[in-house]
């Protein structure tokens, strides 16, 4: 069996958006549902499209329905893993709410995306918004077309960073026994990640 996506590192691998369901060793359905705002700008449309993009582009078939409008979900048992496109996404407004995304220490034209393990209950969420519309779309760049790499496709990944990190803190004495990639900042005009959050569960040798 295939684990759930954990972090950034694997959203795009087989797991919880990405499933092969004959076993076949071929990704041939989608698990996702995108959600735009109901009022969504311009730029978060374009962002969610640029995601569909890419999710079809790893698979060789999917249902369609992929996407929706945040006032047509309800998050739940029972409902596809969501990816939420936007700032003024009601989920991800709830989600600013209940302290598990923060897109307040964003500047204007900085993006976010995140993946949020607990999102809503037990059931996962891949978010991407920005400070600004200018935000939304420096983050759409990466989410759709670059992760995991950090920068440009085949080089250096987040699977790289975090051996890179566990690799520091073992030389320091600090046993690190899991790393997750939560969060990447990026900013627009700049294809370089600007902040990349690894969360650890570490502990002194």
């Amino acid at each position: 069996a295939v684990s759930p996506s954990r972090d950034l590192a694997d959203v795009f691998s087989k797991g919880t958006y990405l499933q092969d369901q004959n076993g076949d060793g071929i990704v041939d359905a989608i698990n996702a549902r995108i959600v735009v705002p109901a009022k969504g700008v311009p730029e978060d449309l374009a962002a969610a499209g640029n995601i569909a993009a890419r999710l079809g582009f790893e698979s060789s078939a999917f249902t369609p329905g992929l996407g929706t409008v945040d006032s047509s979900v309800e998050p739940g048992a029972g409902a596809p893993p969501l990816i939420l496109v936007g700032r003024s996404n009601s989920l991800v407004q709830r989600l600013i709410t209940d302290k598990k995304v923060d897109l307040g220490a964003l500047k204007p034209g900085q993006g976010l995306v995140a993946f949020v393990p607990s999102a809503f209950g037990a059931q996962s969420a891949l978010v991407v918004a920005g400070a600004d519309e200018r935000g939304t779309l420096a983050a759409r760049a990466p989410a759709a077309g670059r992760l995991p790499y950090v920068w440009q496709l085949r080089s250096d990944s987040l699977q790289s960073v975090q051996q890179e990190v566990r690799r520091f803190l073992q030389q320091r004495g600090i046993r690190s026994s899991t790393s997750t990639v939560t969060e990447a900042v990026y900013e627009h005009g700049n294809e370089r990640i600007a902040q990349l959050n690894v969360g650890l569960d570490a502990g002194a040798d």
